[in-house]
Formats: structure tokens, sequence, C-alpha cells
């Protein structure tokens, strides 16, 4: 639809969630109603409405407004469907807890995520890199990117974090998959995660009985035993660490590297001059915005945005897709430039809810793609780019990628 076709000030209608034309690129209809110059109205899948913003102005202002509650058990509160909402309100964890109860429990975590912490963690993570793409090498052409590297290496790193054993984390990717998944039944999202809620609640009876070095560990012995959290809180807090840890930088370094074949000459600068992969993987972070259905809100009280009065109780859409491909903000927004400067992306989200892993995320992206350019500098996809089926998920995705070398 072209600018002449949606006069400023028209409210466009449009029903969520919506679906995407380039499977790399956000619907179109961000685009659209960005055009309006207002916050949009969207029909949700129950039949309610929510109010949308598209601007990068207005999701930023949204995401940091103090009435906008991030608690899905609030009435109001808007899901993408009957799964998405089941899979809400199995774990509410911090990111969907307000005010001094999320800043509690999210400083319990925030200092094994810091940026020194992290970079302790360099070494293990580019040997576990080294491990992976010496056993896909090893297995030869074709293989599955996804499930030789892309899937491993976060599980990997967040099992090494909490102190899990390897071994463990098929399944708990197998349940994140599952849980995740807007394509399972509400009853298969359920299962999923009543089955992961059982085996982080039997992780926690672990740790009583026999403490040791991991967070797990520190978690039950300074804030479990201490009474400053409750056992269900803490196996979500657990519970989130897994989910954020295993799926979205699985789909980053999966999608990024379909991105990256897609553009053959900023991939060869990049195998060239590594020095441009940590401006690179800002590009692919604000381009790619996996994160696509994380930031919903419902506020408490009347709130006023560009004119539009927004009722306490009406749920609240701030995509960060459309947030990131406001050509306000970033000229070209839908074209992939390694040299730009993306340092205004939201993919990590926006305000006191921002994602706390995002500095674990850098490090592995970073260390990923320098190690598999450097590997594999003819790696090309093994199937035509249409071949590829891409996953409707919580966090989007690809279910499998193909590649040759």
């Amino acid at each position: 639809m072209s600018d002449d076709l949606v006069p400023r000030g028209t409210k466009a209608e449009f029903t969520w969630p919506f679906e995407r034309t380039d499977p790399l690129l956000p619907p179109p209809e961000y685009k659209e109603a960005r055009r309006s110059g207002e916050l949009t109205q969207v029909q949700m899948w129950d039949g309610s409405s929510s109010w949308m913003a598209a601007r990068h102005e207005d999701v930023r202002t949204l995401l940091r407004h103090p009435a906008m509650s991030a608690d899905s058990s609030r009435a109001g509160y808007p899901n993408s469907n009957a799964n998405h909402a089941a899979s809400r309100g199995s774990q509410r964890g911090f990111i969907r807890m307000d005010g001094a109860e999320h800043n509690t429990q999210r400083r319990m975590v925030a200092r094994e995520l810091s940026i020194p912490q992290v970079a302790k963690l360099r070494p293990y993570i580019e040997e576990v890199v080294d491990r992976l793409l010496d056993d896909m090498e090893g297995a030869g052409a074709p293989a599955d990117l996804l499930t030789s590297l892309a899937e491993p290496l976060p599980s990997s790193a967040i099992c090494e974090i909490l102190g899990l054993p390897a071994e463990d984390s098929h399944f708990l990717l197998d349940m994140v998959n599952r849980w995740m998944n807007l394509d399972s039944t509400p009853t298969e999202s359920a299962t999923a995660s009543a089955e992961l809620t059982a085996y982080l609640d039997a992780l926690v009876t672990a740790r009583l009985n026999n403490p040791g070095e991991d967070l797990v560990s520190r978690l039950v012995t300074d804030q479990l035993n201490q009474g400053t959290i409750t056992r269900p809180d803490l196996v979500a807090v657990l519970n989130l660490l897994i989910v954020g840890g295993f799926d979205t930088t699985a789909n980053m370094i999966a999608l990024g590297t379909i991105l990256l074949l897609r553009h053959p000459d900023q991939m060869r600068e990049l195998r060239e001059d590594p020095s441009l992969f940590p401006s690179a993987i800002e590009e692919m972070l604000r381009f790619l915005s996996v994160a696509h259905h994380v930031a919903s809100r419902v506020p408490t009280e009347d709130i006023t945005v560009r004119e539009v009065t927004i009722q306490a109780g009406t749920g609240v859409l701030a995509p960060v897709p459309a947030a990131n491909h406001d050509p306000e903000v970033f000229t070209k927004p839908d074209h992939f430039d390694i040299h730009r400067d993306a340092r205004d992306h939201m993919a990590f989200g926006f305000g006191v809810h921002q994602c706390l892993g995002q500095n674990l995320a850098r490090l592995e992206l970073q260390v990923v793609f320098t190690k598999l350019l450097e590997r594999f500098p003819h790696l090309a996809l093994a199937v035509p780019e249409n071949e590829l089926e891409f996953r409707n998920s919580m966090i989007y995705g690809v279910r499998a990628v193909p590649v040759t070398w």
C-alpha cells in the first residue's frame, strides 16, 4: 500500500498476528500502520482489540511508560493466540512482573550475565564452537546448521552457567520448542511447560541437598534459603533463563546465516575483516528482530500516546520489528548493511524489561559467525531458500538450515 492510499490520521484495521511476505523481513502491515502517523487498532484472535505502535518513538514511549504492565495475568493482556495465552500463563517469571518485584528478582541473576562475567565464558564458547564445527565438517556436507551448530551452542552455554549436564540440553531444547511453538495446541504447550517445570523443580531439590558452585546453587543458598524468593518463583526464574538462553540465540544464528548468504559481498567483507563483526551483529539483530511476539503490555491506568487515549486494561502491542524498521531512524531499513550504525535498535527490548541475556547473546553471535565464515569460506545453502520452512513461534525462526561447503 502506498503512502497516498493511507491518509494521515486514518486508523488502519488489521488482524493480529501478521504474516510475512519475505521470511527475513517484518510483515508489510507495520509499514502500512506506520504511514498513518498514529497508533493502530488491531483485532486479536479472541475478538478483542488492542492498540499497536509501529513507529520507533512510540514503541520506546510505550515500553518505558511506568503505567504499562508486563504482567500477563492481568485482564486485557494481549496474546497472539490461544496457545500463546496458555504458555504465558503457565510460568510468570520476572519478565512478567512489574516494579519492585521485577527489580528484586532481576538483580538476583544480573551479575552472572553482566559484561565482565560473560567475558569469562569466551574460552568456553570458543571451545564449544570449534568442537561443533569439527563435528559438522567431519560428518560431511550437507548438514543442518540449526541442529549442528545454532541450537547446541546456546544450550551448552546455559547448561554451563546453570551447572546442568550437557546431555540434558536435548531434553530442554525439545521442551522449549514445544512450549514456544504457536502451532502447538494449548494442551501440548501446557504439557511441555509442566515437564520443564518438573525438571527444574527437581534441580532445585538436588541443589538443596548438594549445592555446588553454579548459578542454581547460589540462588538456592543466597535467595531461597534466606526467604527472599519462593520456590515456585525460583523455578520460574530458571525457566526464563532456559527459554531465553536457548531459543533466541539459536534462531539468530540460523536466520543470520541465511541473511549473510543472501549478501555474499558483505559476507566476504566480514571474512576478510573480522573487526567489522561487532557492528555487523548489531545490524543483524536490528534487521531480523527475532523476538517478534514478546513486547506486549496492558496499562494499569488510562494513558495518552500521540493523542490516542489507551484505557486501562486494554491490550497494547509494541513490536520491536516495526520499531527496528522505522525509516525515520534507520535509512532504507529493509536494506541489510553491516556498515550501518544500528545501535538504536530494540532487538533486546527497551526499558526495565530489556533482555538480561543480551551480553551473552552478543558474545555467542560474534564468536560463532567469526569462526563459521573462517572455517567454511564457501558456505552455501544446500537447497533453494524458498524451500526453507520458517517457524510460527513466539521467537521467529526456521525449522532447518541445510548447508554445504
